[in-house]
């Protein structure tokens, strides 16, 4: 995306956060039943094929989450204007506050022989952090600019110095993840035997981990694999477990067995949301009129948690989109798959 677009963008967004979403427990964000497939209810899936959350996913998680915690008569409607309209045919047409990115895969967990387990990346998911970033530290007034432009500098300069390593070798790992992952100089990732490995040190790895993981003991986990090692050996990391419906008063099988898709959990993706003030479009109303509106319909909703009942950018930030410390995603919640962490930056 070149500069100039992003600049142009730029000038619809008031504040944007970079989320890192940690699973907590298995995570299934599935596609539907699907029929001659390997898997009934595969995980979604970018365009490579990796895992990913699509972000309609995220907005209705949250949307759901806020529906739940707020009282108020006018809730709807005020979810409506923040949001955007429930039905494409609602009262009022017009686009949502929020502009949520699709949460990309950052880390995996990998089995090892060695150490139980791996975190792997790869510079494909690298680059999707970085594109992140960029489009973060460019259309979005109000950030934590100095971290995203750290971040971002730190996270192109590791691209560049990896590539040219990574198509001499298949992975890169700090002295401290070698001692505990490699095993007679071999690292054995979900059983593929890895020989030909450097040592390489980070400091926007340790940051990254840091921030991810609140502590900087589990960099010592983290595997810089080649884009196509990475692909060969994701796969095996994804759970799949098969299913019946049990009758209830016999206890016998009624349906299946039918199989499901989980992301395990430990698994990272990363993903944005950007905010911009409400935009109507100018219909029978006038958009002063429109305006007016969202501002009554939010009005007791901001009285719930602040003092100020106006639509003001950072109420409606602080209020409406941020999730708190946990999530749930996808499908399964009342068997404890889905709960994610939300980690803002």
């Amino acid at each position: 995306m070149s500069q100039t677009v992003l600049e142009e963008v730029g000038k619809l967004y008031e504040h944007g956060k970079l989320l890192f979403l940690k699973a907590k427990t298995p995570l299934h964000a599935g596609v539907g039943r699907t029929y001659g497939e390997a898997v009934d209810l595969p995980i979604q899936r970018d365009e490579n094929n990796l895992p990913v959350i699509w972000a309609s996913s995220i907005k209705g998680a949250l949307r759901a989450s806020k529906y739940l915690s707020f009282k108020a008569k006018n809730v709807e409607k005020c979810l409506d204007y923040i949001y955007g309209p429930s039905t494409p045919l609602g009262e009022y047409q017009f686009v949502s506050c929020l502009s949520i990115l699709d949460a990309r895969l950052f880390l995996i967990p990998v089995r090892s022989l060695r150490g139980v387990y791996a975190y792997a990346t790869s510079p494909i998911l690298l680059e999707y952090l970085k594109t992140y970033l960029d489009i973060l530290k460019s259309c979005c007034k109000n950030i934590n600019s100095k971290l995203i432009d750290n971040l971002y500098e730190g996270i192109s300069n590791l691209l560049n110095n990896i590539r040219e390593s990574l198509t001499k070798v298949s992975a890169l790992v700090s002295k401290r993840s070698r001692e505990k992952l490699s095993i007679n100089n071999m690292l054995i990732l979900n059983e593929y035997f890895i020989k030909d490995y450097e040592e390489f040190e980070s400091n926007v790895i340790n940051e990254l981990s840091s921030i991810i993981f609140g502590n900087s003991e589990l960099v010592d986990r983290i595997v810089i694999l080649s884009d196509d090692i990475f692909m060969r050996i994701v796969n095996k990391s994804i759970i799949v477990i098969n299913r019946v419906k049990l009758k209830y008063e016999t206890k016998t099988v009624d349906a299946g067995p039918w199989s499901e898709e989980y992301v395990p959990r430990g698994t990272v993706f990363v993903s944005a949301v950007l905010y911009s003030r409400p935009r109507f479009c100018i219909g029978d109303e006038k958009l002063s009129d429109l305006r007016m509106k969202a501002n009554e319909a939010c009005a007791e909703v901001l009285k719930q948690v602040c003092k100020n009942s106006d639509i003001c950018s950072c109420d409606i930030w602080s209020i409406f989109i941020d999730s708190g410390r946990y999530m749930i995603l996808g499908g399964h919640e009342t068997i404890g798959k889905g709960i994610v962490e939300v980690v803002k930056v």
